[in-house]
């Protein structure tokens, strides 16, 4: 059996100090292979296309094969540039080795809408999890960051549980932000994610019934964070034992 994993630094490992992530952990629980290709700043477009790639590639030389995804924030993307001939990662603030200041700063002044990023997002979940399921892999998703959970128990709810609120010194502000987006948001959208959330498997994607990110699950445990805000050593232990939980509950194994 093989272990993927794939994610943002929170499955990466940053700020570790032993080099240990849930994805390690994990696997030693099943008595298992790990590749894990998550990387500091990763967005949820590269996660989901590097898996189909690595999936497609890899699906005959496995007899079992399980999936776990920790996605990140919306806001974070990439393209192909023709010019550098690669992938080009965009997000806001840090500019990773991949990345590109210059593609960055256009996108985001010219280009970036948090109505595309909310589509896209969960279009690409729901893509994601169909294929995995036509091949009959086995798989967990889960979110690092509260944005994609905001959104969906606002729009099924009209509201945001306040547990969602203490991942930030500034929740407030950041919950009526939020808030006016969503109310500004054409009906028509609302209307097509609403749709989409029906399609996606809540019992295989972590916290979406319930609101809570691998950040928060841990910090209500009061997990202890690195200098840039990462999970140390205890809180990717607390994880990789929901995760194993949730695969014993969800395929009985």
């Amino acid at each position: 059996m093989n272990l993927f994993t794939h994610g943002d630094s929170n499955t990466y490992g940053s700020e570790l100090v032993e080099n240990k992530p849930w994805p390690v952990l994990l696997s030693n629980k099943l008595e298992c292979d790990v590749e894990n290709m998550a990387k500091p700043g990763y967005s949820n477009n590269r996660i989901i296309r590097e898996t189909l790639e690595y999936v497609i590639n890899n699906i005959d030389n496995y007899k079992e094969m399980i999936v776990i995804l920790g996605f990140t924030e919306q806001s974070r993307t990439e393209f192909f540039s023709d010019e550098l001939k690669s992938w080009v990662s965009i997000e806001t603030g840090n500019i990773h080795k991949d990345g590109n200041i210059k593609y960055s700063s256009e996108y985001y002044k010219i280009f970036h809408s948090f109505v595309y990023d909310s589509i896209m997002f969960w279009q690409n979940v729901l893509m994601v999890q169909s294929f995995l399921e036509n091949y009959n892999i086995k798989y967990l998703f889960f979110s690092c960051f509260r944005d994609s959970l905001m959104e969906r128990f606002y729009l099924y709810n009209k509201t945001i549980p306040d547990h969602l609120k203490i991942l930030d010194s500034d929740s407030e502000a950041a919950i009526n932000k939020y808030n006016s987006y969503m109310e500004g948001l054409d009906d028509r959208i609302k209307y097509l994610n609403i749709k989409i959330l029906n399609h996606i498997n809540n019992s295989k994607f972590v916290g979406l019934d319930d609101a809570y990110t691998m950040y928060n699950y841990d910090l209500n445990k009061n997990c202890d964070k690195g200098q840039f805000g990462h999970l140390l050593g205890e809180g990717h232990e607390n994880w990789s034992n929901h995760l194993y939980d949730k695969l014993i509950t969800v395929y009985d194994k």
